[in-house]
């Protein structure tokens, strides 16, 4: 793949991932990583294989449901893609 094309082949995926995080479409989310791992800076948290990423999806989505993540930018680097957002918690309407 050209670099170009990698570049959106890889914010494509990017993309995909936060987006079915939102919908809560897990087996898309998890399907979105080489090897499923989440790394929680602000914690210290890790989360490292399927079955740990998963664990996490239900833990966090049980305590805010209505959680949503907002795509803030997309940085884009020969050997990876970073992406900043903010994750935002409505108020339950399931309570």
């Amino acid at each position: 793949m050209a670099s170009a094309e990698l570049r959106a082949h890889r914010e494509a995926i990017v993309r995909e991932h936060m987006e079915s995080e939102n919908q809560h479409d897990f087996d898309t989310t998890i399907g979105t990583f080489g090897h499923p791992r989440y790394e929680l800076i602000a914690t210290g948290d890790g989360y490292d294989g399927e079955e740990a990423v998963r664990a996490y999806f239900a833990e966090s989505r049980r305590a805010f449901p209505d959680q949503r993540n907002e795509l803030v930018a997309l940085v884009s680097h020969p050997l990876t893609v970073g992406r900043a957002f903010a994750r935002r918690a409505y108020p339950s309407r399931h309570v």
